[in-house]
């Protein structure tokens, strides 16, 4: 019996998938996210009431910036920061790429056509970072990490529930027939063959 669907994974990749906590990230692999907003604050009740997250501010009162750690779980899975003049002028995703140097990563970059935006620095004790752009021009981040990882919950979807059919017009010979899925507040069609 297979399994079609039009917006979550199969039972079998949900059971692999669903609560994958992490501690560590493999060069290459992507780890964090984060966006620059010019009103944190607004973009803070936004994806809060989105996707359930809850934030805590990990700049200190004194500082011109925030930096909004966003948590599921009590576990780290983006962060929501203030925009600086140096950034993009409309707000966007930065997706970072867990390297094991991005000073060395940044020779990379050069070496295969790309440009480096923003040179590798630190991050405090956090890690180091950089901003690249590939040949035709789209932006990445690498993160050497430190004493941040990365995200530490990943592929989890806030709420998922399945509801089974208890009619007999819904059974097929193949085995359940699965009449709903909703993901958190939003239903999913598919069907079984």
């Amino acid at each position: 019996m297979a399994l079609y669907r039009s917006c979550v994974p199969s039972i079998d990749e949900k059971v692999q998938a669903i609560m994958l906590e992490r501690t560590r990230y493999p060069a290459g692999v992507p780890c964090w996210v984060d966006t620059a907003q010019r009103d944190p604050r607004a973009a803070v009740a936004f994806y809060g009431g989105l996707f359930g997250w809850e934030f805590e501010d990990s700049m200190p009162p004194d500082s011109p910036v925030r930096y909004l750690l966003a948590r599921l779980r009590g576990r780290d899975v983006a962060a929501v920061g203030s925009a600086t003049d140096l950034g993009p002028p409309t707000p966007v995703w930065n997706t970072y790429i867990s390297v094991e140097s991005a000073d060395e990563t940044a020779t990379r970059v050069t070496r295969a056509g790309g440009q480096v935006i923003n040179p590798p620095f630190d991050i405090l004790e956090a890690g180091r970072m950089a901003v690249f752009a590939d040949p035709a021009g789209a932006t990445f981040c690498v993160w050497q990490p430190g004493e941040h990882k990365g995200a530490q919950l990943v592929n989890t979807p806030q709420h998922l529930e399945l509801v089974r059919s208890q009619h007999s017009r819904h059974r097929r010979r193949e085995g359940v027939l699965w009449r709903g899925l909703r993901l958190g507040d939003q239903p999913c069609r598919f069907r079984l063959r």
